[in-house]
């Protein structure tokens, strides 16, 4: 005969299991993204504005989240997420970082401190939807400054995740 302890304990495994079985995995997410690409590039222009280092580089997606969602999710949509060695994950994010860093010095240093209209947003390459993102293909902002000056800020892409967004990097291809 079973106690009730025993009966509680069998039971609750028995849910427990059916909740594991019944369920999906919850989507990918990143963290600490933008609602939208427009509130993405506001909080870039901020973080311009103020000359914030640590604000910019929040902007972008981090390791774990681009080798763990957008290089695996980088083939066509409705193909198979691809399964790369770890040595190729490795190099290719220390190249996009490395490039985004450097491009990160530079935009601080031609664009941090002033303050700018966003007159126009463009997408040069468009949009292209992957298996698990979609990319937001080289940031074109035409800028206006507070003087009337007229520039053009290109920078690199961004994606989207289930409604999130963050850059992919600040390179510019």
């Amino acid at each position: 005969m079973y106690s009730v302890h025993s009966q509680v304990r069998t039971a609750t495994l028995a849910a427990a299991i059916l909740l594991l079985v019944g369920s999906k995995p919850a989507p990918p997410q990143f963290q600490d993204a933008a609602p939208s690409a427009d509130a993405l590039i506001e909080r870039f222009m901020t973080a311009l504005e103020h000359k914030d280092a640590t604000a910019l580089h929040r902007l972008r997606v981090t390791e774990d989240e681009y080798l763990k969602i957008i290089l695996p999710g980088s083939v066509e949509k409705g193909e198979a997420l691809r399964k790369w060695p770890e040595q190729t994950c490795r190099y290719f994010w220390s190249e996009i970082d490395a490039k985004s860093l450097y491009t990160e010095e530079f935009l601080l240093g031609v664009f941090g401190g002033r303050t700018y209209q966003i007159k126009n947003v463009e997408y040069e390459k468009g949009t292209k939807e992957y298996a698990s993102y979609t990319a937001y293909r080289q940031l074109r902002l035409t800028l206006v400054r507070d003087d009337g000056e007229e520039r053009v800020l290109a920078t690199g892409s961004i994606a989207e995740l289930n409604g999130q967004f963050k850059f992919l990097s600040f390179k510019r291809d």
